[in-house]
């Protein structure tokens, strides 16, 4: 009986498990050695530069934080869909969007008595790869207890141990003082989601403690994303519905996804634009023969331009089908006057002109 695989099989788990935390150790710059060295302070090179138990312990601080929330709030019981695993809808308790209110308000409030040099923004910015890191190997740990604890259920796929270590099963997960967690939906929205918001707010402090100014860029970019997330964790039931809570195991795949790749690679352009701001200028604009106004800076700027490229393409296949009709096109010999009203066919029938006499 031939064996079906899901994701291209063992070689792409492979790939999720082992490439993937590379893939987001790397610089949001060109990779150079040089340009690793600048961003990762590896003018010597020790492992404390890649992870530290000080970070390590911060991580751990912060997930019992967000677990305590998640715990402690008044939250809305709500049904998902049937799981595939085991035919169950899934119910949770959602307290997201209380729990990210409080975190930015204390956020806040540490921003108003200390300034740009709050401790969470300075401690994100001059440790993140060693914060990376950390959640790296938190997200190897979880998938390994999860592996651990799925053998209490019927998996999809017994006896596939890689399988089931890289996509997961739908293990219940308890712990002590907070009691059964439904530990994917938690990754996804507090870890996952609220830490994409606070390394955004983190690198819009680091570009103002560089550069003594917040940039139109980056805050244009932290508006759509913080939008995402607030009415994501907003509208929280409506998580139960995604592929990844419904059908998709909790196993290295997701734990990988929401605690490093959803908060690290997500802010990769806020993380940027803290190290090279750019400037939309969106203030400049042209005045038109009519006396209109067009804002003529930034990305609507260019796009005017572009507009009409994709209605050249658009309008491409609609005449391709009518071939060259409208040209005539005539050997360099023969000497034709488009003036005239018909030009002779070596059939000796002639072809009225019309549109275009084209003549190589």
């Amino acid at each position: 009986m031939a064996m079906e695989y899901e994701f291209g099989g063992p070689l792409v788990v492979c790939n999720d498990v082992a490439g993937c935390p590379i893939l987001s150790l790397l610089p949001a710059r060109p990779l150079t050695w040089a340009n690793v060295k600048a961003d990762t302070g590896l003018l010597n090179l020790s492992i404390s530069n890649f992870v530290s138990w000080e970070a390590i312990f911060t991580t751990t601080v912060y997930y019992v934080y967000s677990l305590l929330l998640w715990r402690i709030f008044p939250a809305k019981e709500v049904h998902g869909t049937k799981l595939v695993h085991h035919g169950r809808p899934l119910s949770i308790f959602i307290t997201t969007f209380s729990a990210i209110v409080v975190t930015l308000a204390v956020c806040a409030a540490g921003t108003y008595l200390q300034g740009a040099h709050f401790a969470v923004w300075a401690y994100i910015s001059d440790h993140y790869v060693q914060l990376l890191t950390a959640n790296i190997l938190t997200s190897y740990g979880l998938s390994a207890f999860l592996y651990i604890c799925s053998f209490s259920v019927n998996t999809k796929y017994p006896n596939r141990v890689l399988r089931e270590l890289a996509a997961g099963a739908e293990p219940p997960v308890t712990f002590p003082f907070f009691g059964e967690i439904d530990i994917k939906t938690w990754c996804e929205v507090c870890p996952g989601l609220t830490g994409w918001i606070l390394l955004d707010l983190a690198f819009i402090v680091q570009q103002y403690r560089s550069y003594g100014y917040i940039s139109d860029s980056i805050v244009f970019t932290m508006a759509i994303q913080a939008y995402y997330v607030l009415s994501s964790q907003y509208n929280g039931s409506s998580i139960l519905t995604m592929m990844d809570i419904t059908t998709d195991g909790m196993g290295f795949m997701l734990s990988f996804g929401h605690l490093v790749w959803v908060p690290f690679l997500y802010s990769t352009q806020c993380r940027y634009l803290a190290a090279y701001p750019m400037h939309l200028g969106w203030t400049r604009i042209t005045v038109t023969k009519r006396g209109t106004r067009l804002l003529a800076a930034g990305w609507w700027g260019i796009a005017r331009y572009t507009n009409y490229f994709g209605d050249w393409l658009q309008a491409l296949p609609f005449s391709l089908p009518t071939g060259l009709a409208g040209y005539i096109i005539l050997p360099g010999s023969v000497v034709a006057d488009a003036s005239q009203a018909a030009v002779p066919t070596l059939d000796d029938r002639e072809v009225d002109l019309w549109g275009f006499l084209v003549i190589i």
